[in-house]
């Protein structure tokens, strides 16, 4: 099934006839290195904020597929792992790749996956031919950013709040930081987020809640008995996540 379904996305980037933020067509495979490192690193920072495609056997002016069986500077998926390992990534963290091979119209086409993770921006630390280090590149539309200069800053602004999920909703950040234990101090039954602090888990009793809350007996027959929003006396909550926990007594 998800073969069937990234085939058919792919044919309709095809048939689309053109490039766009998150796919680039190659007609074969890059000779340059650093022309492959420039475009892997460009997708790797793509703003579509998606998996990105360098699909190679397609002509990238008139979209016919040719196909790379007789390309003599083709790759497969270890081949770019191994080209990426070596090349010095800020903090050691380089693009997650995936190669496929797909057969359409009895021609091979390879497609290079570039995952879209939150660790972006990827950049180098050292130059690599013409590939500057400390530059950001990104893609827009169907054009890459020079070699010889950065992103605007706007996109570069973007990047850096993808990696600490500042343009996602607050209930996505606040369930990244449960996975840091040591993010977290407690102060009277509550706990809070010491570089986000308006996060705030607090430790309710649901059982003594009700008993100080419950509604008068003439009200039984057609009330349901929820929590509310907010619990009483917690002030300046953004979010406000219900978790249930039970006790086990040994």
């Amino acid at each position: 099934m998800y073969i069937e379904k990234f085939e058919r996305e792919i044919m309709n980037l095809i048939i689309s006839k053109r490039e766009g933020d998150y796919w680039d067509f190659k007609q074969m495979h890059h000779k340059d290195k650093g022309d492959l490192l420039h475009d892997i690193i460009c997708m790797s920072n793509n703003r579509a904020d998606r998996d990105g495609y360098i699909i190679f056997g397609v002509e990238d002016e008139t979209f016919n597929i040719v196909g790379i069986t007789q390309d003599e500077n083709r790759k497969n998926q270890q081949q770019m792992i191994d080209f990426l390992k070596d090349k010095k990534f800020v903090s050691g963290i380089r693009p997650t790749i995936e190669m496929k091979t797909l057969e359409v119209q009895n021609k091979e086409i390879d497609i290079l996956i570039i995952k879209n993770t939150t660790d972006t921006p990827y950049y180098l630390v050292d130059n690599f031919q013409s590939i500057k280090a400390n530059h950001i590149y990104t893609r827009i539309g169907d054009t890459n950013t020079p070699k010889n200069r950065s992103a605007d800053i706007n996109h570069i602004e973007y990047l850096w709040k993808k990696r600490f999920l500042l343009n996602r909703p607050p209930l996505q950040q606040i369930e990244n930081k449960l996975q840091y234990k040591e993010e977290w101090k407690e102060e009277d039954s509550t706990y809070y987020n010491i570089y986000n602090p308006e996060f705030k888990i607090c430790i309710i009793d649901e059982e003594e809640y009700y008993e100080r809350n419950k509604p008068e007996f003439y009200a039984y027959s057609k009330r349901e008995i929820n929590f509310p929003q907010k619990p009483p006396g917690v002030q300046n909550l953004d979010v406000f996540v219900k978790f249930t926990i039970r006790y086990i007594d040994s």
